[in-house]
């Protein structure tokens, strides 16, 4: 009988599974290929059973070898470990409360939307790490920052690390959309009688309150409970301003929910106005969800087509625009300037030239 350790050491683990990576082997030749030893390696072996990330073959002179689960942990453990290895690390937090958006960069709005670039609902922990023949591109970058832009010591990393925002926030938006769509096909699904069970309600927690990972670390359930008094107002303002940024210039729906279904849920969770989802609605396609024809999951079924006609995507644009920049500002993401408002700076973003509009899926 083996003696488990307490814990278990990653340098020993990568060791091992690195061992197996793509082969089967026998034991003897496994402890002679990864340089452990015969009783350590039994002891990660059986863990690596349990665990599921090491399988042998059926009989008494079977092999081992490595299952996805194993090759995953492999590659989780050597990431860490590249990782450690370089020099050049810096840290910081992006988060649009600190960065507002000037009126002269709201032109880009509709662009920005339909690549998901959406301001970031709470604040993200990144990290940037490189090895030494990127020093000297690091360096230059700080020295522009400082002497050029009169950034101080304090800010220089986190406005460093700015230049990630356009991949990070189409990477969060999406998985934000993912949570808010399943929510959305629950209640649809519940609404035609296609399950028992009860969906939850569209609430903050319900589409923010999830970790995620990708050398970024989002820690959404721990943001939302340490947040202040004030914070998650303004966290649920931020976050139905993007979702209408996107209505405004974006159709979502589908067989199991429509785009006024966003709408009604916000409403019932008290982040969206009754006002203004009376106003949004009139300029939503009128379409509800049917059982007749399509199968079981039905279909999306036109009440009005001359309706639908008349609210065009430019009138609707008009419409949702000002009450996303007002949900936005009052969120504290959007700069709203003196003497102005939301509805001139939606007047101003849609007053100007053309924007070549990306084509749809």
């Amino acid at each position: 009988m083996f003696r488990k350790p307490k814990t278990y050491d990653d340098s020993i683990t990568a060791a091992i599974y690195a061992t197996l990576r793509n082969r089967k082997m026998g034991f003897n030749n496994w402890v002679k290929e990864s340089k452990i030893n015969r009783t350590t390696l039994n002891v990660y072996k059986h863990h690596g059973l349990e665990l599921g990330e090491i399988e042998k073959e059926q009989g008494r002179r079977g092999k081992f070898f490595l299952t996805a689960k194993g090759q995953s942990e492999l590659r989780r453990i050597t990431d860490l470990q590249k990782i450690k290895k370089q020099r050049r690390h810096y840290f910081g937090k992006i988060d649009s409360m600190n960065e507002l958006i000037p009126p002269s960069e709201l032109w880009s709005l509709e662009a920005n939307v339909k690549l998901l670039e959406l301001p970031l609902p709470m604040p993200v922990e990144v990290g940037m790490y490189g090895s030494e023949e990127l020093y000297p591109l690091f360096e230059w970058a700080e020295y522009q920052l400082s002497v050029h832009n009169g950034v101080g010591d304090k800010k220089l990393r986190p406005e460093f690390l700015k230049g990630s925002k356009s991949l990070i926030e189409p990477l969060l938006w999406t998985h934000i959309w993912e949570r808010l769509t399943y929510i959305l096909r629950w209640h649809g699904r519940y609404r035609l009688k296609l399950t028992n069970e009860a969906p939850p309600p569209l609430t903050v927690e319900n589409v923010l309150g999830f970790d995620l990972s990708f050398r970024v670390d989002y820690e959404g359930k721990n943001l939302l409970k340490q947040s202040k008094l004030e914070e998650p107002y303004k966290i649920g303002k931020r976050l139905v301003g993007s979702v209408l940024l996107r209505l405004a210039y974006a159709q979502e729906g589908g067989s199991e929910y429509s785009t006024s279904d966003v709408i009604h849920l916000f409403v019932q969770s008290g982040l969206l106005e009754r006002k203004d989802a009376q106003r949004i609605i009139r300029v939503l396609p009128r379409s509800r969800i049917t059982r007749s024809g399509g199968g079981s999951h039905g279909g999306i079924v036109s009440l009005s087509s001359t309706e639908e006609r008349r609210s065009t995507w430019a009138h609707r644009t008009e419409v949702i625009l000002p009450i996303a920049l007002r949900y936005l500002a009052e969120g504290g993401i959007v700069q709203v300037p003196k003497g102005s408002s939301p509805e001139l700076l939606a007047k101003e973003c849609l007053a100007r030239p053309h924007i070549t509009r990306l084509k749809s899926d």
